[in-house]
This record gives structure tokens, C-alpha cells and sequence, in this order.
């Protein structure tokens, strides 16, 4: 377990929806240390709409955490913090580094070998757990729901710690209500599960209670006391799984990467191009060959461009998969010679500082609505376009900052016409990291977590959130 070494604290998590019957009359004002929150009507009448914004409008949350502080903490419970898993860790560094700038507390209970939150216990990622025998799957899912139950009773009767599942699997969901079920209903925890995948594409997804069921479920338990709470990473996915679960799924922003708000300019020279997800086929890796030979075929001079791809190496030390290493070899065999390839794992700094020197990103996913990538992310707060094929979005990205080409001929014309003038590409690109910086809140995530608890326990003074 690793804390995020911030000041005193809080985050609670109640839906926005289950606070309807606390707000009371649509003219109540809640005192908030020196801040009055008004409620308009349009806010506390059915059917409503965006609520969670409503607290930054008034601008509340800042407010609380600059002249009361925040008592209250969140832990973070993520088995997958695993090397093998680096989303789990970098949405864990992300929401923590959020938290500081609100004086909230977080705390990471994450896998054994995380780089970053080492020493929480789980011994296993819920991606490993998958790819076992079904007989080793019944005992590893048993010390799952074990460490997990831990976790929930060390918790039992707290209103000041929150506990946030980022889940990548349904049997997390099915772990975690079925534990809560076991609790009296005065004692469970605030409890919020967020996810970024698909009903129909998430893992376990037949081998667990269907999701339907999961939500009845939880109805039940909110039933007798409001406390856990449903969130996906986007409001497409959102309004989906709540048809899925049949109980409302609210719509949670990503909390943006800090250390790129300070702006940096690109490297001089060449227009430079980098990839640096992993070698995967859902990354695109294996269509990195043919898209550079289209680029280099579509430029004047193909020395123009540069390309820096990461061949990230296997975290367990167990050699690449032949058809990585065979696309490593045709990009190594290209005969312009303007691929530079990396074959280590990169530092987070180390990885940041490269991802600010490039002029766009390349991401050859073809044909995903909604694919999460961690790199799409980062670079809409570096200000960098990402190229991408096949009507490919990103969730959570800017839409003007994505070129989605439909073959990757069109693609290489894209990479022309950015590189015909690299000073104009570089000055759009920081352009669009202030005009993202200008609009992105780092607490935006909290004061979506916090808005049912601020309304529903009546709160006066950041103490009594």
C-alpha cells in the first residue's frame, strides 16, 4: 500500500441521480464554509442532466479544499497495477496527482509488483487470472475476493474514506457486490466502480452474473442505504451500460496528465512521428511497416520525417511474440533509414519528455468507436495530433486533434501536408495545449465523486462533507 503523500483530505462518491430526494426544496442553499451553493430548480427537479457540473459552476469544491480542507481520502483498489498492465498504474498516478491539487488524500492498494504502487497485496492482475486453467482461475478468484473483502471491512462504518474499484472485469463487479451484500447496511463503505469497457467486450463478462443482474443488485443495496455507485470513463459508454445494468451509469471525466500542463515546444528539425504503446495488434503495431512506407512514399523527401517507435519489451522477461518481433524486422528493414526503434521500457518521465518532443503520434487502430489509449490521452495534453485509421475515436480525446484516415495511403497525404510546414504544425499544436489546459479541470473527476455526498449529507463546512 503506497500513499499519495497529500494533505488532509476527502472524496465521497454518491451518484448524482441517487441525491434527488435529498436536495429538498429547489431554493435550499447549503452553507459551505464561506461559499453559498444555490441549487437552482433546473438542478434539483427530475429529469436531470449534467448535476455533477453543477458544483463547478459554483465553483465550490476549490473553494472547500483552499479554506476548510477535505478530511475525507480515497483508496484506489486495483489488482492490475501490474507491470504487465501500465493503464492501471497511470490512471492511479493521474487521479493521485489530481488529488494534490485539491489537499486530497489517496491511497493505492494495487498489485505486489507495481513499479509505482508496489506492496498492496494482490498478487495477481485480473489479466493474468483470465489466461489461467479454470481450475487455477477458481483458486486465484478466491484470494481476489479474500484481499478485496479485507479491504471492504477495513472500511466498514467510515463516511470519511471512499473506496475506488477501476474495473477491468466483471468479476470485480460481482466481488464487490456480493461482499457488500454481507454488510449491514449502516456499515458498507462509499463504494464507486469505474469502468472504461463495453458490455458486450468486458472479460468474464459470461462467467460471472450478468450485468443485468449485478444492477439489481445493487439497487437493492442503495435501497437501504445509498452507497455504491456506478461510473464509466465516457458518456456514450455511459448511457450504455446503463441500459446494460438497469440502474443508472454516471459519465466520469478522465483526470488529465499534470506534468504536461507546463508547455514545451517540439525538437527542432524534422517532422518526427512516435508510437509508444505496446507492440500490440489492438495498438495497431503490426500496421506500423505499411504506413511508413506510405508516408515515405507520399513525401518529396522521405529524410523530411522521422519516426521513434517503442518496441516496448515483455514485463515478465519472456521474449516478444514472433509476430512482434517480425514487424520490429521490417521496420528495421526499411530502406529510408527514418525509423529509430527503442527497445526498452521507458521511465514515466523519461516517456513524457519523448512524447513532448514529437510533432503527432501515431496510432494505426483500425475501425474501434471508443478505444481507450493511454497515449491518445497524454497527447491531446501535449497539444499533439494523433493519426489514426479506419474511423478509430479515442475516449476522451479533443475531435479536432484525431485524423482518422480511411486507408493508410490517406494517411501518408496526412503526414505530407503536416510536415510540408512543421512551424505551422508546431504552433497548432500549442495552440491546442493551451486551449485544453484552458478548459481541463484536475478537479473536475472530484467534484463529480462529491457532488451527491455535499448535497445529500446537508454538509456546512468542508468537515461535514
Amino acid at each position: 500500500m503506497r500513499s499519495a503523500e497529500t494533505s488532509a483530505g476527502a472524496t465521497t462518491a454518491v451518484s448524482p441521480l441517487a441525491s434527488i430526494g435529498a436536495i429538498g426544496s429547489p431554493s435550499r442553499k447549503l452553507q459551505m464554509g464561506t461559499k453559498n451553493l444555490s441549487l437552482d430548480p433546473v438542478w434539483s427537479q427530475p429529469p436531470i442532466t449534467d448535476i455533477e457540473f453543477a458544483l463547478l459552476r459554483n465553483a465550490a469544491l476549490p473553494e472547500i479544499a483552499r479554506t476548510n480542507g477535505l478530511d475525507h481520502e480515497i483508496v484506489i483498489v486495483d489488482p492490475s497495477t501490474s507491470p504487465a498492465e501500465p493503464a492501471h498504474d497511470d490512471l492511479c498516478t493521474r487521479i493521485c496527482e489530481c488529488a494534490k491539487r485539491l489537499s486530497l488524500r489517496t491511497i493505492v492498494i494495487g498489485h505486489r509488483d507495481s513499479r509505482e504502487f508496489g506492496g498492496g497485496g494482490f498478487s495477481r492482475a485480473l489479466a493474468e487470472i483470465a489466461a489461467m486453467p479454470d481450475a487455477q482461475q477458481a483458486e486465484a478468484f478466491a484470494q481476489l475476493r479474500e484481499r478485496v473483502s479485507w479491504v471492504i471491512s477495513a472500511t466498514r462504518f467510515s463516511r470519511k474514506r471512499h473506496l475506488f474499484f477501476p474495473v477491468c472485469d466483471a468479476s470485480l463487479y460481482a466481488i464487490v457486490v456480493e461482499l457488500l451484500a454481507q454488510q449491514p447496511a449502516a456499515s458498507r463503505p462509499f463504494v464507486h466502480l469505474a469502468t472504461w469497457w463495453d458490455a458486450e467486450t468486458m472479460p468474464n463478462r459470461q462467467r460471472f452474473a450478468a450485468l443485468e443482474r449485478i444492477g439489481s443488485a445493487i439497487h437493492q443495496l442503495n435501497s437501504e442505504r445509498t452507497s455504491t455507485f456506478l461510473y464509466a470513463w465516457t458518456r456514450p459508454l455511459a448511457q450504455r451500460l446503463s441500459q446494460a445494468f438497469g440502474i443508472p451509469v454516471v459519465p466520469l471525466d478522465t483526470p488529465p496528465e499534470i506534468a504536461l500542463a507546463a508547455p514545451t515546444d517540439a525538437a527542432p528539425g524534422r517532422f518526427t512521428l512516435g508510437y509508444f504503446s505496446a507492440p500490440t495488434a489492438k495498438n495497431g503495431f503490426h500496421n506500423l511497416p505499411a504506413v511508413i512506407r506510405a508516408v515515405n512514399a507520399a513525401m518529396p523527401n522521405p529524410r523530411q520525417v522521422r519516426f521513434v517507435v517503442q518496441v516496448r519489451p515483455n514485463p515478465s522477461g519472456a521474449p516478444l511474440p514472433d509476430d512482434v518481433l517480425t514487424t520490429r524486422a521490417a521496420l528495421a528493414a526499411l530502406p529510408e533509414r527514418n525509423v529509430s526503434l527503442i527497445d526498452d521500457y521507458l521511465s514515466r518521465s523519461v516517456y513524457l519528455s519523448a512524447l513532448q518532443q514529437v510533432d503527432a503520434v501515431l496510432l494505426p487502430v483500425e475501425g474501434l468507436a471508443e478505444h481507450h489509449s493511454v497515449l491518445a490521452l497524454h497527447a491531446m495534453a501535449a497539444g499533439k495530433v494523433v493519426l489514426t485509421l479506419g474511423g478509430t475515436t479515442f475516449a476522451g480525446t479533443v475531435r479536432n486533434r484525431v485524423v482518422s484516415c480511411p486507408s493508410v495511403e490517406a494517411l501518408g497525404d496526412a503526414v505530407r501536408r503536416l510536415a510540408e510546414d512543421p512551424n505551422a504544425s508546431r504552433t497548432a499544436a500549442r495552440l491546442a495545449r493551451t486551449t485544453y489546459w484552458s478548459s481541463v479541470r484536475p478537479s473536475r473527476l472530484f467534484a463529480q465523486l462529491l457532488y451527491g455526498p455535499l448535497i445529500i449529507g446537508g454538509a456546512e463546512g468542508g468537515s461535514s462533507v
